[in-house]
C-alpha cells in the first residue's frame, strides 16, 4: 500500500504539470494517451529494478502492479498532446524515480547527512531536532 502511495504521489506531481500546461494553452489536445501498462511492461519495469543489487534493503517495495494501479487513479498522467508525448512523460517519470531511488532500491535518502534546511529562511525556519532530507522517489535534486 505504501508503494502505491509513493508512486501515486510522483504521478500526481508529473500529471499536475501537464494539467497546468493544458490550462495555459500547452499540452492537452484531447489525446487519449497511451495505456500505461503497454509502455511499463514487465520487461521495462524489471529492466530498471534488476539493476539494483540483490541485497538492496527496499527492493521488494516497488512493484510494477503498484505503479499500474496508481497510474489508473491519475487521469492526467500520460495524456500528452500525442502518444509520443505520453511516452516521454512516462520516461521522464521513470528517469527521475530511477535516479532518486537507485534503480528502485531505496525508499528514503541514503545520505541523510545532507541537510536541506535553509537556515536563512525566516518565514519557514528550521525546527530544532528535525532532519531535512529527501523522502522517496520524488525527493528534490
Amino acid at each position: 500500500m505504501q508503494a502505491f502511495l509513493v508512486l501515486g504521489l510522483g504521478i500526481v506531481i508529473l500529471s499536475t504539470a501537464g494539467s497546468v500546461a493544458a490550462q495555459n494553452g500547452g499540452g492537452g489536445g484531447g489525446n487519449a494517451g497511451v495505456p500505461v501498462d503497454s509502455v511499463v511492461t514487465e520487461q521495462f519495469f524489471n529492466g530498471i529494478k534488476n539493476k539494483a543489487p540483490n541485497n538492496c534493503v527496499d527492493k521488494s517495495f516497488y512493484t510494477r502492479q503498484s505503479f499500474i494501479n496508481a497510474a489508473h487513479f491519475y487521469s492526467g498522467f500520460a495524456k500528452g498532446r500525442s502518444n509520443d508525448d505520453s511516452k516521454r512523460e512516462i520516461a521522464a517519470f521513470f528517469a527521475h524515480i530511477t535516479h532518486e531511488t537507485g534503480d528502485l532500491c531505496y525508499t528514503e535518502e541514503i545520505n541523510r547527512a545532507s541537510d536541506f534546511c535553509d537556515r536563512n529562511n525566516k518565514q519557514w525556519p528550521c525546527q530544532p531536532g528535525k532532519a531535512y532530507f529527501g523522502r522517496g522517489p520524488q525527493a528534490p535534486n
